[in-house]
């Protein structure tokens, strides 16, 4: 199993949803770095659902800080901490035991791990697991800012029931980060998006509304500005070759409608039966204003892994 990601900067996180905590661990940042514990609070708060048709699950995110940390700063080692889970109630998860939620991992978890994975809940295919990564990306957001890196999320369509669509932009990114083919910058980014629960999809630049326009229309050409080099129109979101080209980097993610619903549906058991059931309960609903901040803080990760690996 693999619950890290990053080359020259690794990041990990540990627990499951209804476990006693969750966690992450940061191993290759340089020791003597202060901590912003305020800005990590905020940007928890952001994650934390603001409305009750979002879900009924509200975990206070009090975080302990086990390793890597000394008077506020970093040290020499891996910066590690953990999130108390404190709102668990197992039992509106028992029929969940027995049979299969469309459209979840219920059903492939079981199968490969053989009926010993977690039984409440998600598990470690849990959108839980998206807090650590929070406040890894808080700690990481704060270091790019040093370079004079920004990232903001924008909820671009979302309705209930539906799923959503959001615009990732990267600003302050220099020439030349990335590296071509199997470690360009798209496919970096594009596998940690994928490692959020419910995004099914990725498109960089202006793709999805233009494949099927004819390059005479929509060409790109350089033009200067104070004498440095800029695109017309950077239609293809600020990556060429796999690498930066010093335009801002944007992207849209696709999430797919959350599963759990509360009218009935044709589902399986563990005997393989088909049975009818709904699936109401304290699930996610709706993250679409929720899982901005954790777009936000994967694509800080990678992005300050790929500036380490540059060395830029």
């Amino acid at each position: 199993m693999s619950f890290s990601i990053g080359r020259k900067v690794r990041y990990t996180i540990f627990g499951a949803s209804h476990d006693i905590c969750v966690g992450g661990m940061i191993d290759g940042i340089k020791a003597g770095i202060k901590i912003d514990f305020d800005f990590i609070n905020e940007e928890l708060s952001r994650r934390r659902p603001k409305r009750a048709d979002e879900t009924a699950r509200v975990e206070s995110d009090d975080f302990l800080f086990i390793s890597g940390l000394e008077n506020g700063h970093t040290t020499e080692a891996p910066f590690a901490f953990a999130l108390k889970n404190i709102d668990i109630k197992k039992s509106d998860y028992d029929k969940f035991q027995e049979i299969f939620r469309p459209g979840q991992a219920d059903f492939s978890k079981f199968k490969k791990y053989n009926g010993k994975a977690f039984k409440t809940g998600g598990g470690v295919f849990s959108g839980r697991m998206t807090a650590p990564i929070v406040v890894m990306g808080a700690v990481i957001k704060k270091l790019l800012a040093n370079y004079g890196i920004t990232i903001n999320s924008e909820v671009m369509f979302a309705k209930k029931g539906t799923g959503s669509r959001i615009k990732v932009k990267v600003n302050g990114i220099k020439v030349g980060v990335g590296e071509p083919f199997f470690d360009s910058l798209e496919a970096n980014i594009s596998k940690a998006m994928f490692g959020i629960p419910s995004i099914k999809g990725i498109n960089f630049g202006e793709i999805e509304n233009l494949y099927d326009k004819n390059i005479s229309e929509y060409f790109e050409e350089y033009k200067l500005i104070d004498g440095l080099p800029k695109l017309t129109h950077n239609y293809w979101g600020g990556i060429d070759g796999g690498v930066s080209n010093g335009e801002e980097i944007y992207f849209y993610v696709l999430l797919k409608p959350i599963q759990t619903h509360d009218f009935e549906v044709n589902t399986l058991n563990k005997n393989g039966d088909i049975v009818r059931s709904c699936f109401n309960g304290r699930h996610d609903k709706n993250i679409a204003n929720r899982v901005g901040v954790v777009i936000e803080a994967m694509t800080a990760m990678i992005i300050y892994d790929e500036l380490m690996v540059s060395e830029l």
